[in-house]
């Protein structure tokens, strides 16, 4: 059914998006989860059949990729129709520098296609094309990797700014492209995030649009996302129904949520946090914590004001997060995740709105109250 099935983690996801436009273009079947898995169906039987319907598996390496289970569980088919190595069905493919004792017995002694020498890279993109059947004259370019945890990225953390609507049009942006990034985000930062509990462009795309002081980006430079939040006013019915642990973020479509431009009081769903795991230490995401903090007081002063937020925690690092701002416990999702909640009135005891004087006041929070520790 397929030439070619790519195993890789969703760290990776953007450059193997890359690569299976490469192969596709080359006249290659490939399997791509996000392309192949229709929304509804039985995950583990869909990449079940396909990998054992896929000639080759492309096992794209790096150190995430080593310790997932999806990946683990791809590899082990490939090689359970392939022991001896003898048809060649499992082809490791190393992107990123990983350890040889940190590689699994069963791969480590297979021979690799090497990208992480600039040097030899291009050459060892064509011997994976020649194994794979695709003509050595075609001019097929690399894939580009841009790895987040390079000494370039990392030099250009000291230049973090948040950014807004106005800059996101300034590039030359829509919904679609701000989602399309935003969501190969999401994916690289949530382990096991699905499309059925994340959404699709087309839902979220008149969401952000509609309703830009929902959302701020932390940014590394123009059209460089390297974090950013977001959470949704939504209407009584919608709110409870969020809070009681059935809504899941796919189901989050512009008609549910309610228009900040009018003031009163408003129960909000935030929907994520997050940032590259490079800019998660703490003077870095302050920045991003206190954007928030501004647009509540932007709106505050417009008589929009918060009454409570709940939020799902999908990842043990954001039930930690939760706990941290005080959040309470409410219950499991239905699904995935877990429910906290709070008074908005509560997070402003936090050590985090320490200063926002203007904001206590239009709250009616006393300034001398005990905090909570900071972030």
């Amino acid at each position: 059914m397929y030439d070619v099935f790519l195993s890789h983690n969703r760290q990776q996801k953007a450059w193997v998006r890359q690569l299976y436009n490469v192969l596709c273009k080359s006249g290659l079947t490939v399997f791509f989860d996000e392309e192949n898995i229709q929304p509804g169906a039985n995950v583990n039987k869909a990449i079940e059949d396909a990998v054992e319907t896929s000639r080759h598996v492309i096992l794209v390496v790096s150190p995430s990729s080593i310790k997932s289970d999806w990946v683990s569980m791809e590899c082990a088919m490939a090689m359970y129709t392939d022991p001896a190595a003898s048809a060649r069905r499992l082809l490791p493919v190393m992107l990123e520098r990983v350890s040889s004792n940190e590689i699994p017995l069963s791969v480590r002694f297979r021979n690799f296609i090497d990208l992480t020498d600039p040097s030899t890279r291009d050459r060892e993109f064509r011997r994976l094309l020649n194994h794979l059947g695709v003509s050595p004259d075609l001019s097929c370019a690399v894939p580009v990797w841009d790895d987040p945890y390079s000494t370039r990225e990392s030099s250009m953390s000291s230049f973090l700014t948040i950014a807004d609507i106005d800059d996101v049009v300034s590039w030359g942006w829509d919904g679609n492209r701000l989602l399309d990034e935003l969501i190969k985000l999401d994916y690289q930062t949530i382990d096991q995030l699905t499309q059925e509990h994340e959404g699709e462009i087309a839902q979220w795309a008149p969401v952000f649009m509609d309703h830009p002081d929902t959302w701020r980006l932390m940014i590394a430079g123009p059209e460089k996302i390297v974090g950013y939040w977001h959470f949704v006013p939504l209407f009584s019915s919608e709110f409870e129904i969020a809070i009681s642990g059935r809504l899941r973020d796919s189901q989050i479509t512009t008609d549910l949520v309610r228009v900040l431009e009018l003031p009163g009081w408003y129960d909000i769903y935030f929907v994520s946090i997050c940032a590259l795991p490079l800019y998660r230490r703490t003077p870095r995401m302050r920045p991003l914590f206190r954007s928030f903090i501004d647009v509540a007081r932007s709106l505050a002063v417009e008589g929009v004001r918060i009454r409570r937020i709940c939020t799902n925690a999908y990842t043990a690092s954001g039930e930690a997060l939760c706990k941290d701002l005080g959040f309470h416990h409410e219950q499991k999702h239905s699904e995935k995740g877990t429910i906290y909640s709070l008074k908005f009135s509560d997070l402003l005891n936090h050590e985090l709105c320490k200063g926002q004087s203007e904001l206590l006041e239009l709250y009616g929070v006393n300034p001398e109250a005990p905090r909570l520790r900071a972030i």
